[in-house]
Parts: C-alpha cells; structure tokens; sequence
C-alpha cells in the first residue's frame, strides 16, 4: 500500500515579545498531530470540499516528510510512524526498533525522562502501529498483546483510543487492566467516563478492538478525548508531549471511500 502521512507538528508556548527576539525561547509543549494515510491528495480533496480551507493551513509553517522504509521504497505505517517518533529508518511493520532490530527510544520516552507529561490518543486500537510505535519495542506490528505489555514498562500519564481486548481479554490469561489500576491509572470505558477525568493517570479503552466509524456513530470521541487529554497533561509545570492520531483517515484509503477517508480527516483537522 502507498502510505502518505502529513505531520502536523504544533509547538504550543508562551513566547509574547520573544517571537520579535532573534533568540527564541523552547516551547514548553509539544503536540504532534499525525493523518494516518493523509498526503497531498487528500488534503487537498478536503480543501475543496470544506470550501477552500483547512485548520491545518494555518500553521506558520509547512513542509513535506519523504521516508522510505529501509526495506521497501513505499512505508507501511510501522515504518512511516518510526521516522516520526524516532527519528530512524527501519523495515516495514517495525514497532520502535531499527533495520537490526535494536530498541531506539521514542521522543515520548524521551519527554518522560525529561519530567514531562505524556499521552496519546487514536481513533484506533492503542497497540496500532502509529501509537505503539512511541511507546513499545518489538519486531512486527501485529504482535498486539506484546504491545499492550509494554504500556507497562512506561509511565506515560493518559492513552486513550481501542484495544481494550489486548489488555483484558488476553491468550497468556494476564490482566493489564488490573495492572494499570495497581499503578494508579483511572480506567475509563466511554468516552463520557473519559470526559469525567480532570486529573491523574487516564486509560481509556473505547473498544475492544479498533474504535467505530463515523457511520457507526463514533462522532466527535476525538474531540473529546484530546480536551481531556489537553487539562491532564498541562498541570505539569515543566510541559508536555501529546501525540494525536487521526486514524482512520487510513482506513477511507484502503476502503476506496472518498466519503470515509474525508470525514476522518475532519474530525483530525477540527
């Protein structure tokens, strides 16, 4: 499969009259927003039928990402995630590993170590490759229940999207979910529970598997789940990394749905 992903990259930060300074302070957060499946096509595809605008062109600043896996001209998004999250080229269906299949740390891991606040969120299964691939280390993207396993070996502060089933409902008879409750996390099933969440440790599992479509009536669950994830996250005074996955702008492609894919990439681009 062709995957084209835009990065959209926000640098949240109080800069008042240092913007006019030749020396500009760091940002305090990051949020890095991620179209699975979204390039040039489908961005403009969603300018025209949005009446000639996106949210997104309002950014400051605009640039194009080329990656190739180190196996493959075209990335799947295991690799393309990769290039994202840890800066590295390795092979298609890599989850957080290079082309030797060495552990690389993730710039959430790295966030974590500097005392920031970290999150994601996904409208599709927490262990899909976007996701897991800022948080776990492991040699293919399918090996879902690894995956779930290595939510543990983080201290990232709220994760919310599906999967519920690779926590709970596991073939090794473990129970992540009671795991994650005995280090403090508040588990959340809907996205009402998620949105009664103002403080702590959040993991919010929405499906068992991979989240609704808009036509199954998923609405505005991304929304949502980044305004909580957004007043968790910034209580920590040294910042935050948020990363944010419009999922299943992906799923439109693979489906040949013109209607499917723009939909998802305006619930991303709100």
């Amino acid at each position: 499969m062709l995957r084209k992903s835009i990065l959209v990259l926000a640098l949240f930060s109080v800069f008042g009259p240092a913007l006019a300074q030749k020396k500009a302070k760091s940002p305090k957060n990051i949020i890095l927003m991620i179209g699975d499946g979204m390039g040039v096509s489908q961005i403009y595809a969603g300018m025209v039928t949005n009446h000639g605008q996106l949210n997104l062109e309002k950014f400051p600043v605009v640039g194009f990402h080329k990656n190739q896996a180190s196996n493959n001209f075209v990335t799947d998004s295991a690799a393309g995630a990769m290039a994202f999250s840890c800066g590295v080229k390795t092979y298609n269906g890599a989850i957080g590993v290079d082309a030797n299949g060495e552990a690389v740390p993730s710039i959430l891991e790295i966030a974590e170590e500097k005392g920031l606040a970290t999150g994601i969120v996904a409208t599709c299964s927490i262990t899909h490759a976007t996701p897991a691939s800022f948080i776990s280390h492991q040699a293919s993207r399918s090996l879902d229940e690894n995956i779930a396993l290595d939510f543990l070996n983080t201290d990232i502060d709220v994760f919310i999207g599906g999967g519920r089933k690779f926590f709970g409902n596991r073939t090794d008879g473990l129970n992540l979910i009671d795991s994650l409750k005995n280090r403090s996390y508040q588990i959340a099933n809907t996205i009402g529970e998620v949105q009664q969440i103002k403080s702590g440790k959040l993991a919010a599992f929405l499906a068992e598997e991979q989240q609704a479509k808009f036509s199954e009536g998923r609405g505005d669950e991304l929304v949502k789940s980044t305004e909580t994830a957004l007043n968790i996250l910034q209580t920590n005074k040294k910042g935050m990394f948020l990363m944010i996955e419009g999922s299943q702008i992906d799923w439109g492609g693979h489906a040949n749905s013109y209607a499917f894919g723009l939909k998802s990439l305006f619930h991303l681009d709100w």
